[in-house]
């Protein structure tokens, strides 16, 4: 469940542009008496999250595509588009070409 937490902060994180993001967890437990005087023990958990600095995706290139319609490319893939909130903005290139431009 840690771990989780951790990639689960990094995500969010890598969505908002800071994808150098580094994020670290440390635990400790203590010792603590409940109401009515029972003993036991809780654990503490503190996340430590280094932002960086923050990046802004430009465009991609596709170079070398000899196979594919260049129209396959035109527009990002929906799962990078899900995560990054300028996808709309993205000007693929196919082999130094920006599809529609002449």
């Amino acid at each position: 469940m840690l771990e989780e937490g951790k990639r689960n902060i990094r995500e969010r994180l890598e969505r908002n542009g800071y994808f150098d993001a580094g994020v670290e967890y440390v635990t400790r437990t203590q010792e603590v008496t409940f109401s009515g005087g029972r003993k036991g023990s809780e654990e503490l958990i503190t996340y430590r999250v280094e932002r960086g600095d923050r990046h802004t995706l430009l465009g991609i290139e596709f170079t070398g595509n000899h196979y594919f319609n260049t129209e396959l490319f035109a527009q990002p893939p929906k799962h990078l588009s899900e995560r990054l909130p300028d996808a709309g903005e993205i000007q693929p290139k196919v082999d130094g070409v920006r599809p529609g431009v002449n």
